[in-house]
């Protein structure tokens, strides 16, 4: 009989550690952000890959806007946006759909991320980002980076280091001291890999370089600070 229970108290083991495993197993990731575009048929906007937003029809991404399309989406945006008491998940979808519009946009979607950002104040973090990706996946345009360098303005986190890489694309460079003065001040408040994003645009913009001091995350910052105050004293 001792045998016996023994056997049978492993098989009980054995079954709860088979059992556990299949618990800590965890379900396919489905899109965070996946929704139906009103008015255009077999179109949903989804995330394919983390921060990968598309407009897809009949399961393939759109490759280009045209009238019709672009009516449509910001037919949507605008239902968005004028939701009211937005909650955190709305919010998400109007980035998302800015981005996803912006990566195809033609002329008249350019024209209203511009007027976005003129008109809602609160908005041109996201209108921002939109179009660097914009810039990333087409051409760059000087309308786009007067837009991306008044960005610097209010731009922080993830946003910011979309925007500052957006900007190192550009064959344009800032040589005002106001502009070079809010990068450094975007950088400081950034990561390492911010940072580091941070002072590539302003070797691009500045022709200077830099090469950390100590193992502090802030030290290559702290050199553009102290560059900067020597370089523009008042």
């Amino acid at each position: 009989m001792g045998s016996l229970k023994k056997k049978i108290l492993i098989r009980i083991l054995v079954f709860g550690l088979v059992c556990t495993g299949i618990d800590n197993i965890s379900p396919a990731k489905t899109p965070a952000i996946n929704f139906k575009i009103d008015r255009l048929e077999d179109t949903m906007l989804q995330e394919v890959a983390e921060g990968d937003f598309r407009i897809m029809v009949a399961g393939a991404p759109l490759d280009r806007l045209t009238g019709a399309e672009f009516t449509a989406l910001r037919e949507q945006e605008l239902k968005l946006q004028n939701k009211k008491n937005r909650d955190a998940e709305s919010e998400r979808k109007l980035n998302a759909l800015l981005i996803a519009m912006a990566r195809i946009a033609d002329e008249p979607t350019l024209i209203y991320l511009h007027e976005l950002f003129e008109s809602y104040p609160e908005r041109r973090n996201d209108v921002a980002e939109a179009i660097s990706w914009y810039a990333k996946e087409n051409q760059r345009r000087d309308a786009d980076w007067r837009i991306l360098v008044r960005s610097l303005n209010i731009i922080e986190g993830d946003q910011a280091k979309t925007v500052m890489r957006a900007l190192t694309r550009f064959r344009r460079r800032s040589n005002k001291a106001q502009w070079i003065r809010q990068a450094i001040l975007v950088g400081l408040e950034q990561d390492l890999a911010g940072q580091q994003i941070a002072d590539r645009l302003l070797t691009h913009w500045t022709g200077q370089e830099f090469k950390p001091e100590s193992d502090s995350a802030n030290s290559i910052m702290q050199q553009w600070q102290d560059w900067f105050a020597s370089k523009y004293p008042d």
